[in-house]
């Protein structure tokens, strides 16, 4: 797999981002979550994506998927082969409190530091925002971070733009980098579905893509297979499932435009779906996937085998 840069870091990480919200969970058991990152390494790819508060909402589950990449990593050494992003500060699933501060970010850094067991994390992000938190107090905290050598770099996902575009200005002001990387929902379900119904969790749009094309930020894209909706669509499974969608006449069109695409290509709608934001115009986009079998990481990682046609999203 091709490597990009990633931001103006000086890492570089894999096309693809694998995600880690479901490991250990389900068939997904700690033995089959490592051979699938085994299977992603020998591929190529070398970016993982993981969070302070992945399994959480699995009772009596605490912070799973960094426990078991730490114990994966500690038991191969395969630390130095990876680009490691985790993320902190996600509000509290019992009582849904905004835990964004410096304080929380500090209490969760160490965590993930110790489930990890590694002493360096390269990418630290933000998971959710709290307007009524200074933004320099989240600045100072990161910088702090990096230079006592605890993260290499720092980002975050669910920011509004004007909340990036305030990061963006401290950091200007004083004479670092600040945010390389901004990781938001990203697929072609985009403007076609009801918004979430957790409301610190932003989906792409008009505004995202101007101030991405301007600073040419890293897009790390979460839900970038669309939950599966379009593998599913045409199917029993999908009827049964998502059935109201068959009368979401924008969300048709578009799964049908996949699906004359995918004939066209040989590409499958989750490749598809893949290639929607690694080629998204003007944009550095990474999709963050996600795979709990060895036959779907294999999918996916082969969504670069085969050309897209010229303006095969031509709305984009």
């Amino acid at each position: 797999m091709d490597k990009v840069q990633l931001g103006l870091t000086d890492c570089t990480v894999s096309r693809l981002c694998y995600g880690q919200a479901f490991i250990g969970l389900g068939k997904c058991t700690e033995a089959v979550a490592c051979r699938l990152l085994d299977i992603f390494l020998d591929h190529g790819g070398n970016f993982i994506d993981t969070a302070r508060v992945y399994s959480d909402w699995i009772p009596p589950e605490k912070h799973l998927s960094e426990r078991i990449i730490g114990n994966y990593l500690q038991r191969t050494g395969k630390r130095k082969d990876f680009i490691l992003c985790s993320k902190c500060c996600h509000f509290d699933l019992k009582t849904m409190a905004p835990r964004v501060s410096a304080k929380c970010f500090m209490e969760d850094l160490e965590g993930s530091l110790t489930d990890l067991k590694t002493d360096c994390i390269d990418l630290y992000l933000f998971h959710r925002d709290d307007v009524n938190t200074d933004v320099g107090e989240l600045i100072e905290a990161a910088q702090l971070a990096v230079r006592q050598g605890k993260i290499r770099y720092y980002g975050c996902s669910n920011w509004s733009v004007p909340r990036m575009e305030a990061a963006d200005a401290i950091a200007e002001a004083d004479g670092h980098e600040g945010f390389q990387v901004d990781q938001i929902t990203l697929n072609p379900t985009v403007g076609l579905l009801p918004p979430p119904r957790d409301p610190s969790l932003l989906i792409w749009g008009k505004d995202f893509a101007d101030y991405h094309r301007q600073t040419r930020k890293t897009v790390m894209a979460c839900s970038s297979l669309a939950n599966g909706l379009f593998s599913m669509y045409g199917t029993d499974a999908f009827v049964e499932k998502h059935g109201q969608l068959l009368e979401n006449k924008p969300f048709v069109m578009m799964a049908k435009h996949l699906s004359a695409l995918s004939e066209q290509t040989g590409l499958t709608p989750a490749q598809l779906c893949l290639r929607y934001v690694a080629d998204y115009p003007q944009i550095h986009g990474i999709p963050v996937f996600t795979a709990s079998s060895e036959a779907h990481l294999l999918e996916c990682l082969a969504c670069f085998d085969s050309p897209l046609p010229p303006n095969a999203f031509p709305w984009l």
